[in-house]
């Protein structure tokens, strides 16, 4: 493992050099990516905030090898509707990006992965449904039935055994539900769920052969919903398992073609095997010790000898280690405007100077089960697991159905747990944020390799870049300090380069999983929740907002050559009718050597008496390399024009000299460029927002008259915690409700809840 890393990150410098490299990746990736938000139910127009870590599973080699995150909020069609890059500084990310006004009201999708991570399949790239709300375009009433998902361990429901059906509730409506129970086609009420925890819920009944079942769905409400279960079948099943205090047994029924022999290999969470045992299925039963796993999630799958794989699904062993956050409020009620004292107090199991994110939203925006998964998959659950209430391991029983549901696709499973490897494609983006892409010829769509490469970063803050094309045609560039969106030149050096075109990769993902998403309700106590926050948000954009966040991470000015030897400036001369008149009469140093088919510069230095041949030519930020093209340009264009006379030592680049032409509009002198160049306008690193609050120990003037009505009153995305507790202050907004607390950590295996409260804000 720590070969590869290196061999990563070797082969990144040198392909940035040479652009040549081949290495092979592992199966699984050594870096992993959790994130969590402010909440879970915005609108549009609003801001969402986020938090992200990065961890790297090599750390006695390297602490992280990304510094670019990239942040995704796309809808259910698959369609991007947001994306933007951002800054990673020692293994941690924090932004804020505000969502669009044209969206309809629904359910999204959002992701954050590394370029490392497109090197492998986007099932390890974090993600999490959110809800926006646009309040012009709201969601359809639906009944309360459409909100729930059905799923149970054979597909159908097989008679006259026990069968386990579980449910997952759309997140809206986990709060909706009073009661769900099993009613056969004679109306006869056969068992009832439990309450559903983090909306999800399951429960074990045996159907009887020559019946049908469905759901009764009733509401807090008390109105009453049917969704039909699966049918009953007679056939029985081909395999179950159960799991035990310290066994996992899987049993085989009426399987004929069962192999006399199997291999049951066990992988951990990176999808690396760790135990593999060979079982006789004359029984058809098989079993494994529990403490023979590792904490957290693992894949059990089942092969013949032959590797073809028979079974698959994953389970979740608990660890005793716990990992707790007292957390609690100076009081729990509050007046508006009042500084809020919260403390949090951590107990066992917590690491010292652990880092943590802190929420202070309104209640009902953010919900809890959309992390089930979450603390489910935790590479070490936490003790009190152990002793769940009925709710809660029916929950955890359910949560594991859903997520076993991907593993009945064979090709899916071959996929992932194959032991193949494949060649690196994306490079790490270890010093900034990259672009890359191919050259090749037109004609014959073959790469064109050793042929340099020039970006240019048009900008205040100029760059050059130079890369040299690989075998495969392949070049990258990694820009420097550039933030929000730059227009980028990419050129060729080649007496060639008519017969080239560069295509570039894209700079963002477009391989995404397919999902479900059920379809978005809206009920009464709902609506008036999403009425408060509107209001809310309009009595925001009315009256003069106190700033609620501010700008860090500006990048530093990049000089490019530095002081040029000699500056012309061309209003200083009288005009002179052609460009090549003015090299010959007034730029001094420089001469043009002219041949039949060509023209080029030549630079004296004087101070050593040589001649350079072919100096590195500039227009404006641009390079050229076509000197004809530069006698087109009308004098009256050109501010000034700027010499290097010595050689310049540009990265692994010497250029005999430098001549940089500047134009007064920027325009290039409006010549024709070559038709193998490419010009784009292209997405860096959006500026990093940290959330500032408001504070009223002594309002001023200009904002105590300001109404406040904030959803997230507050926001931290990295407290570190001490080991004797820790305080944290905020003030409570004018808008009088109840408000949760969320305390998160960040970890290799997403965002754990380990701390919440709740208190409300009131008149006296």
């Amino acid at each position: 493992m720590r070969n590869i890393l290196l061999t990563i990150l070797l082969t990144f410098v040198v392909a940035i050099m040479k652009g040549q490299e081949t290495i092979m990746l592992e199966k699984s990736p050594i870096e992993i990516t959790s994130f969590t938000t402010d909440r879970d139910l915005y609108l549009t127009e609003e801001t969402i905030w986020f938090s992200a870590k990065i961890d790297c599973f090599e750390k006695e080699v390297i602490d992280v090898l990304s510094t670019v995150l990239y942040v995704e909020l796309y809808d259910d069609q698959l369609k991007p509707i947001i994306r933007q890059k951002f800054k990673i500084i020692d293994g941690k990310c924090q932004g804020s990006f505000i969502i669009p006004g044209d969206i309809i009201s629904g359910s999204y999708f959002l992701r954050v992965y590394t370029m490392y991570l497109r090197n492998f399949d986007p099932k390890f790239y974090p993600e999490k449904i959110i809800t926006i709300i646009n309040p012009i375009v709201p969601p359809a009433k639906n009944e309360l039935s459409d909100t729930i998902e059905i799923t149970t361990n054979y597909n159908y429901l097989s008679c006259n055994i026990p069968n386990t059906i579980a449910l997952r509730i759309a997140p809206l409506f986990v709060n909706k539900i009073e009661k769900i129970e099993i009613v056969s086609d004679s109306n006869i009420s056969v068992d009832c769920f439990p309450p559903n925890y983090r909306g999800f819920t399951s429960l074990v009944f045996t159907p009887e052969s020559g019946h049908n079942y469905r759901l009764l769905i009733k509401s807090v409400e008390g109105d009453l919903f049917s969704k039909s279960l699966p049918s009953v079948d007679s056939v029985r099943v081909n395999n179950f398992s159960q799991l035990f205090d310290d066994q996992y047994n899987i049993g085989f029924i009426n399987k004929p073609d069962l192999p006399k022999v199997i291999i049951l290999t066990v992988f951990n969470k990176k999808l690396e095997p760790y135990l593999s045992k060979q079982f006789d299925t004359g029984n058809q039963f098989i079993s494994i010790s529990t403490s023979a796993l590792l904490p957290g999630l693992n894949y059990i799958v089942i092969a013949d000898q032959g590797g073809n794989t028979l079974h698959v699904e994953s389970l979740i062993v608990a660890s005793n280690q716990k990992n707790k956050l007292y957390v609690t409020t100076s009081k729990k009620s509050y007046t508006p405007r009042e500084k809020v004292i919260l403390h949090l107090e951590p107990l066992s199991g917590l690491p010292v100077n652990s880092t943590v994110q802190i929420s202070v939203v309104k209640k009902g925006s953010s919900f809890l089960h959309q992390d089930l998964f979450s603390d489910l998959f935790a590479p070490e659950k936490n003790a009190d697991s152990l002793e769940l209430s009925a709710s809660k391991k029916a929950a955890e029983n359910a949560a594991l159905m859903f997520y076993n549901q991907q593993f009945k696709d064979r090709d899916y499973c071959k996929k992932l747990f194959s032991f193949s490897v494949s060649p690196i494609h994306w490079i790490p983006e270890t010093k900034d944020i990259t672009i890359s892409g191919l050259l090749r010829n037109k004609t014959t769509r073959e790469p064109v390799q050793n042929v340099s490469v020039f970006a240019s970063v048009i900008d205040a803050k100029p760059q050059l870049h130079i890369n040299k094309t690989g075998i495969d045609g392949s070049f990258i560039f990694s820009l420097l300090n550039v933030n929000d969106s730059k227009k980028i030149f990419f050129n060729v050096q080649s007496p060639f380069s008519d017969q080239f075109e560069i295509l570039l990769n894209n700079d963002f993902s477009n391989e995404f999983h397919s999902r479900h998403i059920k379809p978005l309700n809206m009920d009464t106590s709902m609506r008036v929740l999403l009425t408060e926050m509107l209001l809310n948000q309009q009595l925001s954009k009315v009256f003069t907002q106190y700033p609620v966040s501010e700008v860090v991470n500006a990048s530093n000015e990049v000089n490019l050559f530095g002081k040029p030897d000699y500056t012309v400036i061309l209003d200083d001369y009288i005009d002179l009718d052609s460009f090549e008149e003015v090299f010959k009469e007034i730029v001094p140093f420089v001469k043009i050597k002219r041949t039949k088919t060509q023209a080029n510069f030549e630079v004296l230095d004087i101070n050593r008496g040589i001649t350079y041949n072919d100096p590195l030519v500039m227009l404006d930020e641009i390079t050229i390399f076509d000197i004809h093209s530069l006698f087109k340009i009308n004098p009256k264009l050109i501010e000034k024009i700027d010499v290097f006379t010595n050689p310049y030592i540009f990265g692994d680049q010497i250029f005999n000299g430098i001549i940089i032409i500047h134009t007064k509009s920027k325009n290039f002198g409006r010549i024709t460029l070559p038709s193998s160049s490419v010009f784009i306008d292209y997405q860096t690193i959006t500026q990093q927002n940290i959330f500032k609050g408001r504070n009223y120990s002594q309002p001023a003037d200009d904002i105590k008259h300001i109404p406040d009505y904030r959803t997230t009153l507050y926001w931290n995305p990295s407290l570190v915690l001490k080991s004797t507790g820790t305080d944290v202050e905020f003030y409570t907004s004018d808008h009088k409700s109840q408000y949760d607390v969320f305390v998160t950590e960040l970890g290799i295996n997403g965002a754990i809840l380990i701390g919440h409260t709740t208190f409300d804000v009131k008149n006296d």
